[in-house]
């Protein structure tokens, strides 16, 4: 994020242009990604994530769309338009914010995101790069959101077995419901 802009009521983000592809575009190719290049991706991805942290600012929606590859390999974290900074709460209370597919726990059950809200999202979508498949499915965004509450998604080695230990107790600790 360059800028944050307000002109009367409305109120505008400036970002860096991006020549290249999201990790949704990337991901709809293949059926998952090496381990090599998962980490190296996760890598960006999470550095980008602690610096926004870091300016107290937390994502809220973190998913594939959001995260852009340039065409030289680098990872951007984009689309801070329903970010948050962890000083103010902007949100009502009740106020379901986010992708439902991606959100945390306490997003679906309309309470305050924060850092933590986050890395489970990046634990989702590591889920879908080593596996090809995302963490939960349902019929409806409600049906979704809910299993983000009170379901474990299943191993992600049991849909890729040579899939490193260290990486699938990784994914499994950010998908931790606490």
């Amino acid at each position: 994020v360059y800028d944050l802009g307000r002109f009367g009521d409305v109120v505008a983000i400036s970002m860096e242009y991006i020549e290249g592809q999201s990790l949704r575009r990337l991901l709809s190719r293949v059926d998952g990604l090496s381990v090599h290049h998962a980490l190296s991706l996760l890598g960006q991805m999470m550095a980008g994530l602690a610096e926004a942290h870091s300016q107290g600012v937390v994502h809220r929606d973190l998913k594939p769309e959001n995260i852009l590859i340039a065409a030289d390999g680098t990872v951007k974290v984009m689309d801070f338009g329903i970010a948050r900074s962890t000083e103010a709460l902007v949100t009502s209370p009740g106020a379901l914010i986010g992708t439902p597919a991606y959100m945390s726990p306490e997003q679906a059950e309309g309470k305050v995101a924060d850092a933590r809200s986050d890395l489970y999202s990046l634990g989702l979508v590591m889920y879908e790069m080593f596996t090809g498949r995302m963490a939960f499915q349902g019929e409806t965004p409600v049906e979704l959101a809910m299993k983000h509450v009170s379901a474990a998604p299943p191993s992600p080695r049991q849909f890729e077995p040579d899939l490193p230990e260290r990486v699938a107790h990784a994914i499994q600790k950010c998908l931790e419901k606490d």
